[in-house]
């Protein structure tokens, strides 16, 4: 079980990595009557891409006006809360392959770090299967909260992943 152990932590260091490489940045035009936003392209985290000018603004919205108004501002922001999601989807699939791996290959005495990691697979997908079926129930645009159900899943995973171990293994 050491060889799965090491397979599934660095599957999550991969993952870790990929985020942070491909860094989600949005530039934001503010003016007193709203904000307008462009995706900017994916860069490491660690270099983030040159600020959008107002000539993008302009190109991409048709109701701002010749020039840009004074007190207004462009910044660029970095999108965590969308690459948490993707590292959760990640993770998801991670802690799913090693689950599968880890049921068909057990032996009778449980391994910590893969019996935690099968209950964190069994969590996400029960918080992810939660958000569409209200996605559904309710109807509208996108799935709500999909980061929400899925740090939830985390700690739904972990809780249960921990007590369960803690009654069964000897």
């Amino acid at each position: 079980m050491w060889a799965l152990r090491i397979v599934f932590l660095a599957a999550v260091v991969c993952a870790a990595s990929r985020i942070l490489d491909h860094g989600r940045w949005e530039g934001y035009y503010n003016s007193g009557s709203g904000t307008w936003i462009i995706h900017l392209e994916t860069t490491p985290v660690w270099s983030p891409p040159p600020t959008p000018t107002y000539d993008q603004f302009r190109a991409a919205f048709d109701d701002l006006p010749q020039d840009q108004l004074r007190g207004t501002s462009i910044s660029r922001i970095l999108k965590w809360d969308w690459m948490v999601l993707d590292f959760l989807l990640y993770f998801w699939g991670i802690t799913t392959t090693i689950s599968v791996v880890y049921l068909c290959g057990r032996s009778k005495r449980q391994d910590f770090g893969l019996h935690i990691a099968l209950w964190l697979a069994a969590s996400l997908t029960g918080s992810a299967v939660a958000c569409v079926l209200l996605w559904v129930a309710f109807g509208g645009w996108g799935p709500p909260s999909p980061l929400l159900f899925g740090i939830a899943g985390l700690f739904i995973g972990l809780a249960t992943g921990l007590n369960t171990y803690t009654r069964t293994a000897n």
